[in-house]
């Protein structure tokens, strides 16, 4: 599971904490696939939304372009050395998805979709497209990106961080506590790895995701008349469950010889390959 905990490694720097919660709209800088913005929240003043619509895509839209500098002056003041120091995962895409508000508005929480790419020794660029929640309020008149100093939001969910000072106080914040790899070693996982076909023409190999974002996957199957394999669907869902499907068509006349043939079965975005061993047993009479 090398994979998983460089994921999290880099998810723990990747954005600060915030709170879900409901509302509606949408938002997107230049360098990246844009949506329409969808309607203010009722009764929500137009010139804030507006005000913290702008200030987002400022925000992200710098941090885009690698221009982190740029990006610092949407940053409160006592999420600075946060920003500076964080592992800084580069933006391919970026929309807000939804906004809620604080009774005053003087606060927000913005729920943004982020597309990254991942690179790391030993590891293929992947891309990872997350939903994250994260903290705006007005300093100064002016929206600003902010974190919560006792949590920190990682792809794989919130982590504690301990290095919140005596009273509040903040300095260069450490990076938080990343839960342990073991928690996640079964996070994507394969009720078995070998399937057995002759009289039994058909089988299932149950795939199940305890990650807290969805997976898809992907087959490599041998080409043959014989066996035919798909996927019921290829995204699942958190906590929900996929599965891959074998049917096996016996030669006329019967198979007389075993088989063995692999079908591999890859996890994005973990990057994760189960092996499937499909053994074709000898079936007599027609096969039919």
């Amino acid at each position: 599971m090398r994979n998983i905990a460089i994921l999290l490694l880099l998810g723990a720097g990747i954005a600060g904490a915030a709170q879900n919660a409901p509302a509606a709209a949408q938002n997107a800088p230049a360098t990246a696939q844009s949506a329409p913005a969808a309607a203010s929240s009722a009764g929500v003043p137009p010139e804030v939304d507006a005000a913290l619509r702008d200030r987002v895509a400022g925000f992200y839209r710098a941090q885009s372009n690698g221009k982190y500098r740029q990006a610092d002056q949407y940053v409160a003041e006592d999420t600075k050395d946060y920003f500076y120091v964080m592992s800084k995962v580069p933006i391919l895409k970026f929309e807000i998805q939804k906004i809620a508000y604080s009774d005053d508005f003087t606060k927000a929480v913005v729920t943004m979709r982020i597309e990254r790419e991942l690179a790391q020794a030993m590891m293929p660029k992947m891309k990872l497209s997350l939903h994250n929640s994260f903290d705006w309020k007005i300093e100064n008149g002016l929206w600003c990106w902010t974190v919560d100093p006792s949590t920190a939001q990682t792809p794989f969910g919130p982590v504690r961080n301990p290095g919140t000072a005596p009273g509040g106080a903040q300095g260069a914040m450490p990076a938080p506590v990343v839960p342990n790899v073991a928690d996640f070693s079964k996070s994507v996982a394969a009720d078995k790895t070998e399937v057995e076909l002759g009289e039994r023409r058909t089988d299932q190999v149950v795939f199940r995701n305890s990650l807290p974002i969805p997976i898809t996957l992907s087959l490599e199957a041998p080409e043959t008349h014989e066996l035919q394999v798909k996927l019921d669907h290829a995204e699942i869902a958190p906590n929900g469950a996929g599965r891959v499907m074998f049917a096996y068509d016996a030669p006329a006349g019967g198979a007389t010889v075993e088989k063995m043939l692999m079908v591999n079965v890859t996890v994005q975005p973990t990057s994760q390959v189960i092996s499937i061993r499909v053994k074709l047993k000898p079936v007599p009479g027609t096969g039919k």
